[in-house]
């Protein structure tokens, strides 16, 4: 017969004596005398007395830690999920059928738990060797390190909750935050993960090995606390073989919002096959049947999903997305765009419909379905696949709301399959309402109106000249690239009013200046980060609101002062010191860098604003310090520009661009500037024309179209990177600017 008991802090402890042999409790929280936890052991007496079919409701409390075995047919539940019962520790085996529902599972440090949590061992909460086991509706709070090897103390500490030989287990709609790792599932069967809240990690989210069967479906995993100091390896949703008999098969990734959000870069779904790749087994260890679909990943690291070898894989309507938020300390962008990474020696792969910036598919030997995919990118705004040509509002939107991201009705996600239909305009409320937990329970499928902003760059010709003026309109019409970097143009189109956008007003605050309308344009009035924001105003009187943030590039890029012998780079946060840069004193006054043998290489970043320009202008003194044996580079950017001296005592300079080919090679007659003299050098280049400047006179020029290249790893670096040959000689003075000619007044 089924009960339904209701646990009271006075019938517990009218039952506290009675039946002990259901298991231990150890000391936590309101422990009784001897050490024992007294609600603890009264709530073990009664599992222990409890008929099949029985649901014990727990009033609020601290139970301890809890050893729960042997029992079958048994549910758990606070009593008043407002204030849930608290267990500070749980072991559970040979159990059957057990569900735990609305518990918060509390871990807290101790110096004891050192030892455990150096080795990957500090398990305070697990379920083993059991059948049918559901957690559900519950928290998993963890603990910091306040004790241990300092590089660790502040830092999350505890495995959260690890299931180990379990058939039949189910984790849903719960929150697990503050660990070392989140969650450890191994050699277990009919899993599912379903609808819960992993955040605040120092390593892994969910760590998986040898599973049959299961369901990893609409979780949120992001915004990880991370320890670079001790090298820690953190991934979102991690499967391995290492260690183990069997392989994981029978899995479905689905429908999960993977965010490293404004935390540190994470692997998001990693799935290495180790025993099969280092040769330690064969054919018998590979996954078999992944589907990996519908899947939202917001990160900053390359293994975006990334699947070792397999038979029988499905990567379908997936989208990945680069959040620069999470970017890594060391210069090497294409480290930080997620991409879907597959093995080589797998088969029966299908790669369809998927968003991201690149599939790797290395030495393909076997017959892989891959079609439908959609290349989208953050590096150039002129290559195929742009953000804000595929996404609303992906490159200055705010990061933390996913309506930035939803498919541009115009672009080439706006119709058909491609991609994770969550971001479609209809599906992105509900989608993020489902991770709240107060509406997880609401239908799916269901759309609030949703505001949306799309911010693009605005040409010339969309800003009406004054009436009559025909000549101003033939100017810019005329224009190759009549695009300003401070003219941007605010769209609302995308957002989903449904019959309440009937007669809505749409009004805009743009860094201070107020505008109306559904389609506004505007000149920012000098460089700089702003704030926008879009109120719209339905007929029935209720307010919408959305936000994005517009960065308004100044032209200076960098800069090297010979006062101070400082090399400055702009950025978001202005002009800041380039450290480690290495100086020589000048007998006439101030400092110069060195050119010589070693060259000085400055990260990409440093001169991020000189990629996909429209124009730059770059002013350099230079003198050489051997004579007439002076030659080789004074400044190079690898594949995108070059200045250098020849043998001849000429200069030569190329800038490649995104019109292809060699770009403009431009060459001074012999001018003699291997003389020991200070000579001032201008390379200027304004989207149509490239000229070269010796001492104040045009000395070469050349036409040359289009944009300068995309960021790559390579940044600017004074004499040649490459250790071949640079100039023996100095800088005197640098600067280097960018879309000088195109900031509207």
């Amino acid at each position: 017969m089924r009960h339904v008991i209701r646990l009271s802090v006075l019938v517990i402890a009218t039952l506290g004596l009675l039946y002990l042999v259901a298991g231990t409790v150890k000391t936590g929280g309101a422990a009784g005398a001897g050490g024992t936890n007294t609600l603890g052991s009264a709530l073990l007496a009664r599992i222990a007395a409890a008929d099949p079919g029985d649901v014990l409701l727990l009033e609020p409390g601290d139970y301890g830690k809890l050893d729960i075995r042997n029992i079958r047919d048994l549910t758990l539940r606070s009593a008043d999920p407002a204030h849930p019962a608290l267990i500070a520790g749980l072991a559970v085996g040979m159990v059957d059928n057990l569900v735990l529902d609305g518990i918060l599972f509390d871990y807290t440090f101790t110096d004891a738990d050192i030892d455990a949590s150096v080795k990957g061992l500090n398990w305070p909460f697990k379920v083993q060797k059991s059948t049918n086991v559901t957690i559900r509706n519950s928290i998993f709070d963890g603990d910091i390190l306040t004790d241990g090897r300092p590089a660790e103390i502040g830092f999350p500490a505890a495995s959260g909750l690890v299931v180990r030989f379990v058939d039949g287990f189910t984790l849903e709609n719960c929150e697990l935050f503050g660990f070392q790792r989140g969650l450890g599932i191994d050699n277990s069967s009919k899993v599912v993960i379903r609808g819960n809240n992993i955040h605040g990690l120092r390593m892994d989210g969910m760590n998986l090995a040898a599973l049959s069967t299961a369901l990893i479906e609409g979780n949120h995993v992001h915004d990880f606390n991370r320890n670079l100091a001790t090298g820690d390896h953190a991934d979102m949703i991690q499967f391995w073989t290492a260690g183990t008999k069997v392989p994981s098969t029978n899995i479905t990734i689905r429908g999960n919002l993977l965010d490293s959000g404004a935390g540190l870069y994470t692997q998001s779904i990693f799935m290495r096959n180790e025993v099969f790749d280092q040769g330690k087994a064969g054919k018998e260890m590979l996954y078999r049947n992944l589907l990996i679909e519908q899947n939202v990943i917001l990160n900053a690291h390359l293994h975006g999903i990334t699947v070792g070898e397999g038979d029988g894989i499905v990567v379908r309507n997936n989208t990945l997305i680069h959040n620069s938020v999470s970017n890594g300390p060391e210069d090497n962008p294409a480290m930080w765009i997620p991409n879907i990474n597959l093995a080589r020696r797998s088969v029966n792969v299908t790669v369809q419909d998927n968003i991201g910036a690149e599939i790797i598919l290395k030495d393909l030997i076997n017959k892989w379905d891959i079609s439908g995919n959609l290349i989208a990118q953050d590096r150039s705004p002129s290559a195929a696949g742009w953000y804000d040509k595929v996404f609303v509002n992906a490159i200055s939107g705010v990061a933390s709301d996913l309506s930035n991201y939803v498919y541009r009705p115009d672009g080439p996600a706006g119709s058909g399959n491609i991609g994770a239909a969550a971001l479609r305009p209809d599906r992105v409320a509900a989608f993020a309402a489902s991770f709240a937990p107060e509406t997880r329970s609401a239908a799916p499928g269901v759309s609030a109106p949703t505001p949306a902003i799309a911010v693009q760059p605005a040409t010339s010709a969309e800003v009406s000249p004054p009436a009559g003026d025909e000549t101003l309109m033939a100017k810019f019409v005329a224009q190759a690239d009549p695009q300003f970097v401070n003219r941007f143009r605010f769209d609302a189109g995308s957002s989903v009013l449904g019959s309440q956008g009937e007669g809505a007003a749409y009004v805009w605050d743009l860094g201070g200046a107020p505008a109306a309308g559904p389609v506004t344009t505007f000149d920012f009035p000098k460089p700089g980060k702003y704030l926008t924001r879009l109120t719209i105003k339905l007929a029935s009187g209720a307010l919408l609101a959305a936000e994005a943030t517009v960065l308004v590039p100044e032209p200076g890029l960098l800069r090297f002062d010979p006062k101070t012998g400082q090399l400055l780079a702009n950025s978001a946060q202005g002009y800041g010191q380039l450290s480690g840069m290495p100086v020589v004193d000048l007998a006439e006054g101030g400092k110069a860098i060195p050119l010589g043998d070693a060259a000085i290489v400055l990260p990409a970043t440093a001169t991020a604003g000189y990629f996909a320009a429209s124009g730059f202008e770059l002013a350099v003194r230079f003198r050489t310090t051997k004579g007439a044996r002076a030659t080789g580079d004074i400044l190079r950017i690898h594949k995108a520009l070059y200045l250098s001296l020849t043998p001849v005592g000429a200069l030569e300079a190329q800038i490649l661009t995104t019109a292809g080919g060699k770009g403009a090679v431009l060459r001074t007659a012999p001018l003699k500037l291997h003389d020991a003299a200070w000579h001032d050098v201008s390379l200027r280049f304004d989207g149509s024309t490239a000229d070269l400047y010796v001492d104040g006179t045009k000395r070469a020029s050349a036409p040359l179209r289009g944009a300068t290249v995309a960021m790559k790893t390579w940044g600017i670096s004074f004499g040649d990177g490459f250790g071949r040959q640079s100039l023996s000689g100095q800088i005197g003075a640098l600067e280097l600017n960018s879309n000088v000619a195109r900031f509207a007044r």
